[in-house]
């Protein structure tokens, strides 16, 4: 590597010497350009490149077969364009300097390196995966599931970033929440009728201190307002403002905590309201996790003479982007060289941040000017292929293609579409083994199926080798409304456990958007508690209307002959909760918060598991369901009953008359929202 030294250095010069705010996407494509060009002069190979709602990532699969490795690093940087005219790229008494060289375009180049020496491009060697993303300092919006897809099965994932002081390695870090919360009030004239209005800044002063009361410095949490504005003139109360609230965390215990106290906010003028955005984005990553690779660090160190390293909690990157329950471990930062003392990188830092402030005052408050680099404008010219759904240009399916995929490898299944008439009856017996119907009432027909599937509906499955273990299908709406109705789905029982399901949905999501549709319904029992989590929380799709007795009495094994009323779901494809949610960023609900927050019971649950009649006059209303609804049918079907006219009586007026499904709690209770001019509207 000291011999690399030179041609590392100039690598990083042309990195660095290409500016590329995560917010400009021309800046970050060059500065992709950049990168594939360094990356294939180093490796002697282009990458693959993966371009989603206009961010633009690098992958290079390395080696023979699949990959035991991910190192994982990315090339936008914080530092806006302009940067350079007062922080020029230099070498200076052994210090690099330049803006986006410590975080973290030096470690790309120290990380293809390495992976030069290493001969990872030789014949034979084991497969590695070198990604490079570019959206990373946003919080890794459209990232995340290419790095959840890309460390399936990897046993370790190392991060290109700077070694912390004394060359420590990170080993944790933090979990992150980021919530936008938005108060609205009502307009006055601040001097003729002041008191006619609700002033939402003196309401969004009372939620920043509830908010900041939420920390717990004891326990490692902070809770931090950032971003603020509220109003629309000097002589007006405010009718709106709101505040975006950065939440770091050591443990899930906190995270959860904190997501329940900001979920529980109320609105403290009368007559204003207050809704919550957001929720948890990257759970906290454990010094477990990374032991074996860290301690793999030590024992290489000591064999090539090296001091011997130390863990370090870090901050937020890329450790908790690698999704809760992946068979591979979470492994320590690699360690970046050249970058001088810590003292030196806590006065960059600084020196930053001012000059950022000054770059935006030049500007007037919008974006400095462009200053030209090395890299220049993005050309046509790039060294690998730009990922794109059926050949056309990159729009929403991109991305949702990458998310299904990542959930197939989660779930250790391979989807596909079926069309022929062999695929078809093992659909149809798949479906016969899961309801157990009767002989003359089968879910579906393979006769049906065909019919579906020659019309260019979607029938899909999910194989585990050559065996069948989910199918969905669904059928499209009237072609005004560009809808689909998704009629019936189910798993295997040698799939469950492991989220088929979810792989299914997300399949049946990038499907539908890379045709147009733009929103899905689908109809589920509300008495089954699983569904409701699965429905409401994993794929974030809303209860739009309560069916009674829907398709009349059903004799099979899941409804035993009981009457099936069903709720209504839609499922907006691009809707931010559902593309957050089929990015694995779910939206809890806690009911004991709720409870504590003034919510009321309108339905609840007796020691025998049976329902108690409440109160519905509440702005939050929680509404209970059975533990286990198909055992108490098998067991007492009045019992069942009981609960279906129960659920009935409160959720068919509830919906009908405009109150919202706004969570659910895994203990098995809806969060319902009442339809009143004033109160708090959870999304």
């Amino acid at each position: 590597m000291h011999a690399a030294l030179p041609e590392m250095l100039a690598d990083i010069e042309e990195l660095v010497t290409c500016e590329s705010p995560s917010a400009d996407l021309a800046a970050v494509a060059a500065s992709a350009d950049a990168v594939a060009r360094v990356g294939t002069r180093v490796l002697g190979t282009a990458p693959e490149r993966l371009v989603a709602e206009g961010r633009s990532h690098l992958r290079w699969r390395l080696g023979d077969g699949p990959p035991r490795v991910l190192l994982l690093g990315h090339h936008d940087t914080v530092w806006p364009v302009g940067s350079l005219a007062t922080h020029p790229f230099r070498v200076d008494a052994g210090v690099l300097r330049g803006p986006g060289c410590f975080d973290m375009k030096a470690g790309l180049v120290v990380g293809m390196h390495a992976l030069r020496l290493a001969g990872a491009t030789a014949p034979g060697r084991p497969g590695v995966t070198l990604l490079v993303t570019g959206d990373e300092e946003l919080g890794s919006p459209t990232s995340r599931v290419l790095v959840e897809a890309d460390a399936a099965g990897c046993a370790a994932a190392l991060v290109l970033e700077a070694a912390a002081d004394g060359g420590a390695l990170k080993t944790e870090r933090k979990g992150v929440s980021l919530y936008r919360i938005t108060v609205t009030g009502r307009a006055a004239h601040a001097g003729l009728e002041p008191e006619r209005g609700i002033n939402a800044t003196v309401e969004l002063a009372h939620q920043l201190l509830a908010v900041h009361a939420l920390a717990d410095p004891g326990r490692g949490t902070t809770v931090t307002p950032t971003l603020m504005s509220a109003g629309s003139a000097s002589n007006t109360v405010a009718a709106s403002g709101e505040v975006t609230v950065d939440v770091r965390v050591r443990d899930t215990a906190e995270q959860r905590r904190v997501d329940a106290g900001i979920r529980a906010l109320r609105p403290v003028l009368p007559g204003a309201r207050v809704e919550v955005a957001g929720g948890p984005n990257r759970p906290p990553l454990a010094a477990a996790a990374s032991e074996e690779p860290f301690g793999r660090a030590v024992r290489l160190a000591a064999e090539l003479g090296l001091p011997t390293p130390s863990p370090r909690r870090g901050g937020r990157r890329f450790g908790r982007q690698l999704h809760r329950g992946r068979r591979h471990a979470h492994a320590g930062r690699a360690r970046r060289n050249g970058r001088g003392s810590a003292r030196r990188r806590r006065a960059r830092r600084r020196r930053r941040t001012a000059g950022a402030r000054r770059a935006r005052r030049r500007a007037g408050g919008r974006p400095a000017r462009r200053v030209p680099g090395r890299c220049g404008a993005r050309t046509s010219t790039d060294p690998g292929a730009t990922m794109s759904i059926d050949g056309g240009a990159e729009d929403a399916a991109t991305p949702a293609r990458v998310a299904a995929e990542a959930a197939a490898a989660t779930a250790g299944v391979r989807m596909r579409e079926i069309a022929d008439l062999a695929g078809l009856e093992a659909v149809y017996r798949l479906y016969d083994a899961i309801w157990r119907p009767d002989p003359a009432n089968p879910p579906v027909t393979t006769e049906l199926l065909r019919a579906l599937a020659k019309g260019g509906n979607y029938v899909a499955g999910a194989f585990d080798g050559a065996e069948l273990v989910g199918a969905c299908v669904g059928f499209f709406g009237a072609p005004a409304d560009g809808m689909m109705h998704s009629h019936i789905a189910g798993v295997a029982a040698s799939g469950r456990g492991r989220h088929v399901g979810y792989a299914l949905k997300l399949h049946q999501r990038a499907w539908a958007l890379r045709r147009g549709v733009s929103a899905v319904t689908w109809t589920f029992d509300p008495l089954v508690r699983r569904n409701a989590y699965f429905n409401l929380v994993k794929l974030a799709a809303a209860p739009v209307e309560y069916l009674p007795n829907f398709y009349g009495g059903v004799h099979d094994r899941i409804n035993g002959g009981d009457e099936t009323d069903r709720l209504l779901l839609r499922w907006d494809l691009e809707d931010p909760a559902v593309v957050a949610a089929c990015s694995g960023s779910f939206r809890w609900c806690d009911v004991q918060a709720e409870l504590a927050a003034g919510a009321v019971v309108a339905l609840g649950r007796s020691e025998r598991d049976g329902p108690v009649a409440g109160s519905l006059d509440g702005d939050t209303l929680l509404v209970a369901v059975p533990r286990d609804i198909e055992e108490l049918r098998a067991a007492d079907a009045g019992y069942g009953k009981e609960w279906r006219v129960a659920m009935r009586e409160v959720l068919a007026p509830a919906i009908a008359g405009g109150s919202r499904v706004t969570g659910f709690d895994r203990t098995g209770w809806y969060v319902l929202t009442r339809n009143r001019d004033a109160g708090r509207a959870v999304r």
